[in-house]
């Protein structure tokens, strides 16, 4: 059953409308966004026709729309216009979906107890929807069996026959190599999570919406007053 509660709900509240997103935007953004579209279609067709003043103009025109959106955005007034306008419907609109999503299960959204066994369910079926679990088993029964013998051999060779001031300069160049390494393959790993686990993404979601209904108590009382039910 719970397979099938959390199917509807990410149809139900995960699934985007991206026209009606485009819709909500601004006009002045939408102007800016045309702009910065038109010229980034331009810049490489007049670099190719060697046409090296207009394309530097278009690529003028890109940065100087991108700075002068971005500071528009962060005006005081444009956030204050999202908060209101944008986050808090949407916010309220969310909650009504989750409460009503959850009542149609016979869910009791006012018994924290439910609402608490709902996050543990969804806790436990991350695990499930987890497809690196394996693959991460894998990788550690190679790193202890293969690749730290191999690594071990290799510092050996590497620091092999040289001088404490050598040893210094391979040793920052080694750990300076690791970190990018490191960095590059968690930003990938990032990536990649939310390309082909997205599951254990929308899992999270699911489990922040309900915690919002145990956390604002007063929303949902609104909720239910301006329904007309009365939990029992």
């Amino acid at each position: 059953m719970f397979n099938l509660l959390f199917k509807k709900y990410k149809l139900e509240l995960l699934d985007t409308n991206f026209i009606k997103d485009i819709k909500g935007i601004p006009t002045y953004a939408k102007i800016f966004l045309a702009i910065m579209i038109l010229c980034s279609i331009l810049s490489p067709v007049f670099g190719l026709m060697r046409w090296n003043i207009a394309s530097l103009i278009t690529i003028a025109v890109l940065v100087i729309n991108f700075f002068v959106l971005g500071i528009m955005s962060k005006r005081k007034k444009e956030r204050t216009r999202i908060v209101n306008d944008v986050l808090s419907p949407e916010a309220d609109k969310r909650l009504n979906k989750i409460i009503e999503l959850l009542k149609g299960f016979g869910v009791d959204v006012k018994d924290e107890k439910q609402l608490d066994c709902l996050i543990e369910r969804a806790q436990k079926e991350k695990d499930y929807y987890d497809i690196w679990k394996g693959l991460r088993n894998l990788f550690k029964g190679m790193t202890t069996y293969i690749l730290l013998p191999i690594l071990t051999i290799f510092l050996s060779e590497f620091f092999k026959d040289t001088n404490i001031e050598t040893i210094l300069i391979r040793a920052g160049i080694l750990i300076l190599v690791c970190a990018v390494i490191i960095v590059v393959l968690s930003a990938f790993a990032t990536n990649m999570n939310d390309i082909f686990n997205r599951d254990m993404r929308n899992l999270d979601y699911f489990i922040r919406d309900v915690e919002d209904i145990k956390i604002f108590n007063s929303k949902v009382d609104k909720v239910f007053n301006s329904n007309g039910n009365v939990c029992e």
